[in-house]
């Protein structure tokens, strides 16, 4: 049954994409940049940015998602700028078995995420001096390394509080009032589900899969994003639900069958916890 749903899943891309069904089974990710080399290469930009001594402070506006990023790492993760520290799982690297395997949760954690933590904090150190110095045009060039950073470091405490044990195939389904909003912006639990998995696996390259609540609108949507960009920087909605479709998150266990990874990521959804953003949300 879950075979049948993945199969499906892979012609709805291929569908939607215009390209063969085969070519969505054959490894098309070669493209992507490794996330370690992404870390690495935004260490390396974070670093070589010079702070000029009494610059001139009025050269150029800041960059306005400078602070935009810092402010939703500090609501999200209760860290102000430059004391960002990688949060606990609250549960074993194996505790997500058989759907997401240990040696993919620890090195995505512990590796990865701890890399954003370091580049953020880094960052933010070296904002505060081009700051002191007036050097408006150090401090937008930190911007780019700000978002990706800062967005890794966001996205990724979100994804995991997203997550909790359960070893059965059994797919939990939402209640409360997120159910029923569910239900009422996309006519079933099922056709959401369906139209998150498909878009998210529908994703070019490397980015994430969201379920996002639109404030303005007052109504919840499937959107998507590229490499560390936010969903609320983005689209302008508020996090519910998100998925890590960059390669390291399944490929050790999944290899190029993304949509695979991303039907067994609904059975370890913690709609509890997608619950409560829902509500702060609202």
């Amino acid at each position: 049954m879950a075979e049948s749903y993945v199969e499906a899943l892979e012609k709805k891309i291929a569908e939607l994409a215009g390209i063969p069904m085969e070519a969505i089974r054959k490894n098309k990710w070669n493209d992507l940049m490794n996330e370690g080399d992404a870390i690495k290469e935004s260490t390396d930009f974070i670093n070589n940015i010079v702070v000029a001594k009494q610059a001139n402070a009025t050269a150029s506006k800041i960059n306005p998602l400078i602070s935009k990023i810092f402010g939703l790492v500090e609501r999200e993760a209760k860290q102000a700028g430059g004391a960002a520290m990688l949060p606990e799982l609250g549960y074993g690297y194996d505790a997500l078995l058989p759907h997401i395997c240990a040696d993919i949760m620890e090195i995505h954690h512990s590796k990865h995420h701890q890399g954003y933590v370091n580049n953020v904090n880094a960052a933010h150190g070296k904002l505060l001096a081009a700051q002191e110095a007036g050097d408006n045009a150090a401090i937008n060039a930190l911007a780019n390394g700000i978002v990706f950073n800062g967005g890794g470091h966001l996205n990724h405490t979100i994804f995991w509080t997203n997550m909790k044990p359960n070893a059965t195939e059994n797919v939990p389904v939402p209640a409360g009032s997120l159910g029923e909003q569910i239900v009422k912006d996309f006519g079933s639990f099922e056709a959401m589900k369906d139209q998150f998995c498909a878009n998210t696996a529908a994703v070019k390259g490397s980015g994430w899969g969201w379920l996002a609540y639109d404030q303005k609108l007052g109504k919840l949507g499937v959107y998507t994003t590229q490499n560390q960009d936010t969903v609320e920087v983005v689209h302008g909605a508020v996090p519910v639900l998100g998925c890590d479709v960059w390669e390291h998150a399944y490929y050790l266990q999944y290899k190029n069958r993304r949509p695979a990874y991303i039907a067994n990521f609904f059975k370890i959804v913690n709609w509890e916890n997608c619950q409560s953003r829902f509500d702060a949300a609202k």
